[in-house]
């Protein structure tokens, strides 16, 4: 399936995990501390041991605009919009209508049960497995459609490392994701993380990082707004791209790419038109204070974006054609961000096709071959469930 002569690839389609997913793939040991359905898959079907759920007064705003705008794109959903509809072959057919070849396919709510403020890792270990499990039985629906991207527990570095070699060998992903905040005041720069960066070179998959509007953690500004008004509004425009920035930093001024020269890295969902900025800001402070620093590095943070990293464009393309004047279009992908209702989808390539600052030849590189290249894909496969 090619769109409009273009092969697609989806750099982070998402899943909507199901009521069972817990239930029927969670270590028994850990069952009587699940998370437990609630409520709607639309709004915030989740509860969590150890977190603080929001205050009513302030859910109640985050609850209407969710709703109001759920209802607005129903008829885009006839099928997910169904109790657990959000199935592998509901999604492609929504790839279908799309016109996506390949997906990479990411959790959504699975990543707020793990990044929890001092959670046992024992558990978070097996939290991750079981949506990782889980995972692999929806992406063999269709293996040359979907590819995985697995969690990992980032409060046990070890554990971690030893998860994403599982997660490969045994499961078939092609990536893990991870949220770009900080978790236990772990920085991803410290040396501690190094083994699990290690891996991760050696297994020759990429790092992603992905955010989420439900924080739990004090340090993701997700939580910063939860409890003021205009709360969603606030926590959507700053917690994705924010804790991207802070990410960026660690992995080129902080020295991990200068130590891990063949890893990969991208930087998904928090647009990228802050990246130019993001670039020369690191650049210029490197050039004042580099010299001093504990880790040296040997070239400007800038150049091992270049070389190793990618981040993701939303399909409406604003802006893009700044970042590709500036920095080139060799590191953006393309995201649609399917099934959630404050995507584009179901135009989301329609009005990214449609964007006329940019080349054929660029649009051509964000939406296949930068990808390819990101998750190591082959010749784009033909279009068969």
């Amino acid at each position: 399936m090619a769109r409009n002569g273009y092969n697609v690839v989806d750099s982070d389609l998402h899943v909507m995990e199901p009521q069972n997913l817990y239930v029927d793939y969670l270590d028994p040991k850990f069952r009587n501390s699940a998370p437990r359905w609630v409520g709607d898959i639309e709004i915030w079907p989740w509860e969590i041991p150890g977190t603080k759920p929001i205050d009513a007064r302030w859910a109640r705003q985050d609850v209407q605009s969710r709703k109001l705008l759920a209802k607005r794109k129903a008829k885009y959903y006839p099928d997910e919009m169904k109790g657990d509809g959000y199935t592998p072959q509901v999604t492609l057919k929504a790839m279908d209508r799309e016109g996506i070849d390949v997906a990479i396919v990411f959790r959504t709510y699975a990543q707020m049960t793990i990044n929890v403020e001092g959670q046992d890792p024992a558990y978070t270990l097996a939290l991750c497995q079981a949506f990782n499990n889980w995972l692999k039985d929806y992406t063999h629906v269709s293996p040359n459609r979907f590819r995985g991207a697995a969690l990992l527990p980032m409060n046990d570095i070890q554990a971690a490392a030893k998860e994403a070699v599982r997660a490969v060998k045994e499961l078939g992903m092609v990536a893990v994701t991870l949220s770009p905040s900080v978790l236990d005041n772990r920085m991803f720069h410290d040396p501690e993380c190094d083994p699990l960066w290690a891996t991760l070179q050696d297994l020759d998959i990429p790092v992603t990082f992905h955010d989420t509007s439900g924080g739990f953690s004090p340090r993701n500004p997700g939580y910063w707004f939860r409890e003021h008004p205009n709360n969603l509004v606030l926590t959507h425009a700053f917690s994705f791209p924010l804790t991207l920035m802070t990410a960026v930093g660690s992995f080129t001024a902080g020295g991990i790419l200068e130590r891990f020269p063949k890893l990969r890295a991208a930087f998904l969902e928090g647009n990228c038109s802050w990246l130019p900025w993001l670039l020369y800001r690191l650049d210029e402070q490197w050039e004042i204070f580099g010299e001093g620093q504990d880790v040296q590095l040997k070239k400007l943070p800038s150049e091992y974006f270049k070389a190793q990293c990618f981040a993701s464009v939303e399909a409406d393309g604003e802006q893009l054609d700044h970042v590709v004047e500036t920095i080139g279009d060799d590191n953006i992908v393309l995201s649609t961000d399917y099934p959630h209702t404050d995507s584009n989808y179901p135009f989301a390539l329609e009005r990214f096709l449609a964007y006329d600052k940019v080349s054929e030849s660029t649009k051509r590189k964000i939406l296949w071959d930068n990808c390819a290249r990101l998750y190591k894909l082959k010749t784009p496969p033909r279009t068969v469930s």
